[in-house]
């Protein structure tokens, strides 16, 4: 075969450029391999040693947390480290992974500003560094990675704002930016992203209105602002998204009325929190077709009227909180609405506290769900007696009924009831005795039955109650004397208010079994006797009251706390 120099040359090129190209290859390759262990260098802790497999002597795809393409096997497309208690910061050097795909750093510790050079990923679809303690501001150039579909960075530290910026990135699905320090407002430009179904920014010191532009996001499922200043009334276009299952806007600024077609606007609507406003108007009838809801959450407005009566009809009801409102009118079949709720079986909360509610409580009160854990109906105008059918509540934890108009006595079920762990009954006018079954259920940790007409002894049971964290039993007619097994009881910390009984005896010396207690109050009864020595042990008192007011005696609290801090610095001294 004969050479010519053309041919000569051709082949000197060829054999060159297959010489070089794998060169250039192992220097494309190597891009991403240093930049992984360059954004290794800034985690500072790494208790669980997940990232002991990012080693310089083997393949980054074999790597925890990496997955690297099927077609450049080299190249990193996913960075996925979630809940590994990693300690550091985001390297810059994260830019030079210029196939991600998915960059994922939720809950961790990582803090510092999230690097700038995030905008060089152009085909990142998914930033996910939630839960963390980022600083600084959103990078605005983050709007170049034009493939972003969710930016997900709630419950972090981040300030400077929402960026007008991101209104450009036309395929983002979900924007979560909650629970930051932002401030600023709602950029208007946010209206452009067209296929949005996530929108929160909720407790993020977000202040001013909600753009009606945002309206026109008819993609949206998901509305969350709650927890911010934001003032004004809600755009009337948002109560015709139907695709919409969850709008919270509680605890803002919000005035205005609930449109009486949100029953039939709304037909997915599965959350519904107003809560913390100035709403106000009727509470629309149409709730009740909203068959998909789940929490009706309406709590401190200033609705009035009545209460829808076909609650019932929402079978997959489990929160409904309508307190502080202006509900009920003071007439007696306002609670008429609670006979349709035994229908409700996933029932979990009820509360309709401070309203106007008056009346007793209907029979249908026993068939509620027995779900329920918590039911709160204090502060309103109730009468009669505690209906027994509260018995059947076997998963009730929390019952309040304080500041009502209640009388007969206090059921024996109260004491056995086998969830219970707070009962108010405050401020009504309950007589009789105290169950001496008060604390056969073990659960009771908080009891309130102050401002009543209770008589007769103090149940020595109360001793049972080996998790009771605050007692409250003050103005009554309670007698005779305090018993041991209660002023013993060192799982109390909170408080143990006894003032303004008829009390009579001295104060039991196993009162030094209550060293963590905040707030002990025992005055006006009719309590004789020295302080026993034993108070000084009580080293978290930062409240007493122990005078006495009798005919034989009277001491002054500023002679009590001397005489205290005597006996604790004899206490201590003897520990030492």
């Amino acid at each position: 075969m004969e050479f010519n120099y053309k041919t000569s040359f051709m082949l000197f090129i060829c054999f060159s450029f297959w010489n070089i190209l794998p060169t250039s290859q192992s220097i494309i390759a190597e891009t991403d391999r240093l930049a992984l262990l360059a954004i290794k260098d800034k985690i500072i802790d790494d208790p669980s040693g997940v990232l002991n497999s990012w080693s310089a002597s083997s393949h980054c795809s074999n790597w925890t947390g990496i997955t690297c393409s099927r077609r450049h096997p080299s190249r990193v497309t996913s960075l996925v480290l979630e809940s590994m208690g990693l300690v550091g910061s985001i390297s810059p050097y994260i830019g030079n992974l210029s196939f991600l795909r998915v960059l994922s750093l939720y809950d961790n510790r990582f803090k510092g500003e999230i690097p700038q050079e995030v905008g060089h990923l152009s085909r990142l679809q998914t930033f996910w560094v939630a839960n963390n303690t980022l600083t600084g501001k959103i990078p605005r150039n983050i709007s170049s990675c034009k493939n972003l579909e969710k930016l997900v960075i709630y419950n972090n530290d981040l300030v400077g704002g929402i960026p007008t910026e991101l209104g450009s990135l036309s395929k983002l699905q979900i924007l979560a930016l909650s629970m930051n320090n932002l401030g600023g407002t709602i950029p208007v430009s946010l209206s452009n992203l067209s296929v949005l179904t996530v929108f929160d920014t909720g407790l993020s010191n977000l202040h001013g209105n909600i753009p009606s532009e945002l309206g026109q996001l008819s993609t949206l499922m998901f509305f969350g602002v709650a927890g911010n200043n934001l003032s004004g009334t809600i755009p009337p276009q948002f109560f015709n998204i139907s695709s919409i299952t969850a709008f919270s806007v509680s605890f803002n600024k919000f005035h205005g009325y609930i449109p009486p077609y949100i029953g039939t606007t709304l037909p997915n609507l599965e959350y519904l929190g107003l809560g913390g406003n100035t709403f106000s108007g009727l509470l629309p009838n149409s709730i009740s077709n909203l068959s998909r809801l789940s929490v009706l959450d309406i709590l401190d407005n200033q609705f009035t009227g009545s209460v829808p009566p076909k609650l019932g009809t929402l079978k997959d009801l489990t929160n409904l909180n309508i307190a502080k409102n202006y509900f009920g009118r003071g007439e007696v079949d306002g609670l008429s609405f609670l006979n349709t709720l035994p229908n409700c079986s996933k029932l979990e909360k009820l509360s309709i506290s401070n309203n106007y509610f008056s009346g007793q409580l209907p029979d249908s009160i026993a068939n509620l769900s027995t779900k329920l854990r918590e039911m709160y109906l204090g502060f309103n105008l109730i009468f009669g007696e505690i209906h027994p059918g509260i018995e059947n509540l076997v998963n009730l934890n929390l019952l309040g009924m304080q500041s009502n108009h209640l009388n007969g006595s206090i059921p024996a079920f109260i004491g056995k009831h086998p969830n219970l762990m707070y009962v108010s009954l405050s401020d009504n006018q309950l007589s009789g005795k105290i169950p001496s079954n008060i604390c056969n259920s073990t659960q009771l940790n908080r009891i309130d039955f102050s401002i009543n007409r209770l008589q007769g002894g103090i149940p020595p049971n109360f001793g049972n109650c080996q998790n009771m964290i605050e007692l409250d039993l003050s103005q009554n007619q309670l007698t005779g004397a305090i018993p041991k097994e209660l002023i013993g009881l060192s799982s109390i910390t909170s408080g143990l208010e006894l003032s303004e009984n008829q009390l009579t005896g001295d104060l039991p010396s196993e009162v030094g079994n209550l060293e963590r207690i905040v707030g002990l109050y025992l005055s006006n009864n009719r309590l004789s006797g020295k302080v026993p020595d034993t108070l000084g042990k009580c080293i978290g008192l930062e409240g007493l009251s122990l005078d006495v007011e009798s005919p034989n005696e009277r001491m002054e609290m500023a002679q009590v706390m001397k005489e205290l801090q005597s006996i604790r610095t004899a206490y201590l001294t003897r520990q030492e």
